[in-house]
């Protein structure tokens, strides 16, 4: 009577490279390597540890942190609008979006606080006046975001 032999692992492949066509000309000009598997498995386990993280701060906190995130934009704006944008063909789209998203970042740090307690609602049903309810407001966990070509900011 023979031993029975254990599966073999097989090693999952290995991302090939994606050629990447450009728009305008329709030359192949540049390609993208995706992560593996295994690389993507390890983003996405600490991206939701650091969600966790992320909840458990009060607003206050979240803004500043967005704010330092328009900071750090705002330093390197001008280098991202004089950047080549040419391969999207949507050169002035794409020398836009740096402003666009930091005009974006200052209102919502300036409105979060008014939009957020405007829903927070707590209270009795006025249908069922046994039943009470009261908003709970929790932050998106991981999501991923495909994001479009032409504005890639």
């Amino acid at each position: 009577m023979s031993t029975p032999t254990p599966p073999q692992l097989q090693t999952p492949p290995q991302p090939q490279p994606i050629p990447v066509r450009n728009p305008l000309t329709g030359a192949y000009d540049y390609s993208i390597t995706p992560p593996s598997e295994q690389r993507i498995d390890a983003s996405f386990a600490s991206l939701r540890a650091a969600q966790v993280h992320w909840a458990a701060q009060p607003l206050a906190a979240r803004i500043e942190v967005m704010q330092r995130w328009a900071d750090a934009l705002a330093s390197c704006a001008t280098a991202l609008m004089e950047a080549d944008a040419t391969d999207t063909g949507w050169a002035s789209i794409s020398r836009a979006s740096p402003s666009l998203v930091l005009g974006m970042l200052h209102d919502w740090c300036r409105i979060a606080p008014d939009v957020l307690a405007s829903v927070q609602l707590e209270g009795d049903s006025r249908l069922h006046p046994t039943m009470h309810y009261r908003t709970q407001l929790v932050p998106y966990g991981v999501v991923a975001v495909i994001s479009p070509w032409n504005a890639p900011l």
